[in-house]
């Protein structure tokens, strides 16, 4: 009996001294960390695909990616997206932390895979200056793109990278721009506006604060050579020329103004008061016209000279040497026109003259191909 009781007071004792040996290295009895993982999609990925990370990995609940493009995270099932095509070495580590404990190399454990980016997503992106009204001129700003198709919304379209496309009738268009690269593809549309009144932004042509060194120079046919230069003027404190205060308009390259009237009483000892060969100097008069007014083409018109707005002449002060009708702040048109390959082209000019040596162009319509043209704008 004694010895059936010592017998199992060493068992127990055994056990006891078993059970605390576990208890204390129960750490050390831990399985080490195993990093694996998997990631969708596999095959041609491309740079607009957000890659899915799945971690598989056991034993571990600490986890850092590297994905190869100078980025990382501690998540254990992250998202990336690549930006550009190429391939990159993503490595897993994964560890086992224990409370606040750092971890360690020791139980820690690396996976790597190469991942292959074989496709760029193209961005479809353009813009668009209508300023010259029926030839509008796009910019290409796609991006990740080899193939362009432009649909210009009047049943025309292009492959080229920046093209300009010449509309014929006024309206809104829908253009759409489809970019392609690599069988993938982007497309973006816009509404375009193609108006045949250009603005002249409200420029202002002042004797006092002149800054050209000619005249304003206005182009209405789209190919920025000037067909017409306006400029004000004030003469009436130089020396040795005629003392004169005005704004008038000239037309060039075969460009006519409509004219109202003529003055063929100034000579011109108004310009050289020294010289003794006197002879008439002509002074036009642009004709006045008004919203709602019609400019035909068999109105009297001139190519040449300077036609005034409003002049004054201090040396003959009388009232045939004063023209003002052109009437203060109020906002009027100069017509004008061409005749090209047998057709006449008319347009105008929409300003206001503020002062005798002031005015501010407002906005011009592109010459169009009529005999008689309404002011509707």
């Amino acid at each position: 009996m004694l010895k059936n009781t010592i017998r199992l007071k060493s068992n127990l004792l055994n056990f006891l001294i078993l059970f605390i040996l576990i208890s204390c290295n129960v750490e050390g009895l831990r399985e080490n960390p195993k990093a694996c993982f998997n990631y969708s999609p596999v095959d041609a990925i491309t740079t607009s695909d957000s890659i899915q990370f799945t971690n598989c990995s056991d034993h571990s609940n600490y986890y850092f990616w590297d994905f190869g493009d100078d980025n990382i995270s501690f998540e254990k099932e992250p998202k990336h997206l690549y930006k550009l095509k190429k391939s990159y070495v993503v490595k897993l580590l994964v560890a086992y932390k224990s409370g606040d404990e750092a971890t360690t190399l020791q139980n820690s454990d690396t996976i790597s895979k190469l991942i292959h980016v074989s496709k760029d997503v193209p961005k479809a992106c353009f813009n668009f200056n209508d300023s010259t009204g029926f030839n509008v001129t796009f910019t290409n700003c796609s991006e990740k793109c080899t193939t362009y198709l432009w649909d210009f919304g009047d049943g025309t379209s292009s492959m080229d990278k920046d093209p300009t496309h010449v509309y014929t009738l006024v309206g809104s268009y829908i253009v759409k721009l489809i970019s392609t690269n690599d069988g993938l593809t982007d497309s973006i549309s816009k509404i375009v506006v193609v108006t045949d009144e250009i603005s002249l932004h409200n420029t202002v042509i002042d004797y006092i604060n002149y800054t050209y060194s000619g005249d304003y120079p206005i182009s209405v046919d789209g190919d920025n050579i000037a067909d017409f230069g306006l400029r004000s003027l004030d003469w009436s404190n130089m020396k040795g020329t005629s003392k004169i205060s005005g704004s008038y308009i000239t037309p060039f390259n075969n460009y006519k103004i409509f004219s109202d009237s003529l003055d063929v009483n100034v000579t011109n000892h108004l310009f050289f008061p020294s010289s003794p060969n006197y002879s008439i100097w002509k002074c036009y008069i642009p004709k006045i016209y008004f919203f709602g007014d019609t400019i035909k083409y068999t109105n009297k018109t001139i190519n040449s000279g300077y036609p005034y707005f409003c002049r004054y002449s201090f040396d003959n002060p009388g009232p045939e040497y004063s023209y003002n009708i052109w009437v203060k702040d109020e906002i009027r048109y100069v017509g004008f026109s061409i005749f090209v390959a047998d057709k006449t082209r008319i347009g105008w000019i929409k300003l206001k003259v503020v002062a005798m040596t002031k005015m501010i162009l407002i906005s011009y319509k592109i010459p169009t191909e009529c005999e008689n043209l309404i002011i509707n704008k």
